[in-house]
């Protein structure tokens, strides 16, 4: 009998095949190995806590290791953009910044301030090819809770096709298709300083590269290239 985790096992006795003699005594094994897996682990990020993973027996489901928890990661930012997960703070008017999604961070965060009454224009160009969507959210409407919930449905998707669609809730305004190379772009009127959160997720679990620009977006007014304070209105 060949021994397992869970119990030991016997080597067999050998006998002789014309008398029927013992000509050697078998002998007791011990247990033998777990055979150790890995499961629910999970990378920590700066919105949500990791877990070590829990180890267990295959064979014998015995837990052998504890799961623990990883504590989420603090925001680390150099010239306004966090070097952990790329989360834009205090974009500015003109500039084109450069971000990307990944199974990490599936939701990217663009923070802006408006300095001026008007209408401004949240532009996106794809880098990459994917599918990408655009929310924008008043500072009211906005918490680091609606990326955990977004972050949620895009694991859930992930590791099962047919959950729901990891869409973001509480925006204002959404979109989808309307920047460069199929990326979302959305035109809203803004209050002088009031703070935006713009947020480019996946449609479904698909992440890739993109760029951003705000601008403003007064119509028939707007020359390109001029800064909102040399607008007209």
């Amino acid at each position: 009998q060949l021994s397992d985790c869970t119990e030991g096992g016997y080597t067999g006795d050998v006998i002789c095949d014309t008398c029927g003699k013992l000509v050697e005594q078998g002998q007791n094994l011990e247990p033998g190995e777990h055979t150790v897996e890995v499961v629910d682990a999970r990378e920590a990020n700066c919105y949500i806590e990791g877990k070590t993973g829990e180890e267990k027996c295959s064979v014998c489901d015995k837990v052998l290791k504890e799961n623990k928890v990883i504590p989420k990661l603090e925001h680390k930012y150099e010239n306004d953009i966090c070097k952990n997960c790329g989360r834009i703070n205090n974009a500015q008017l003109d500039t084109t910044y450069t971000s990307k999604t990944t199974n990490l961070y599936p939701f990217q965060v663009i923070q802006f301030k408006a300095p001026e009454n008007g209408k401004y224009k949240f532009h996106c160009e794809n880098i990459t090819v994917w599918d990408s969507y655009g929310y924008l959210f008043k500072e009211e409407n906005f918490n680091d809770q609606v990326i955990i919930d977004g972050i949620e449905k895009f694991n859930a998707k992930k590791a099962d096709s047919g959950a729901e669609i990891p869409t973001l809730s509480g925006y204002w305004q959404c979109d989808d298709e309307h920047g460069k190379n199929s990326a979302p772009a959305i035109t809203a009127e803004l209050e002088k300083d009031k703070t935006y959160y713009f947020v480019v997720g996946p449609y479904s679990t698909a992440t890739g590269e993109f760029r951003i620009t705000i601008t403003c977006a007064h119509e028939k007014t707007h020359i390109e290239g001029r800064t909102f304070s040399n607008c007209i209105v």
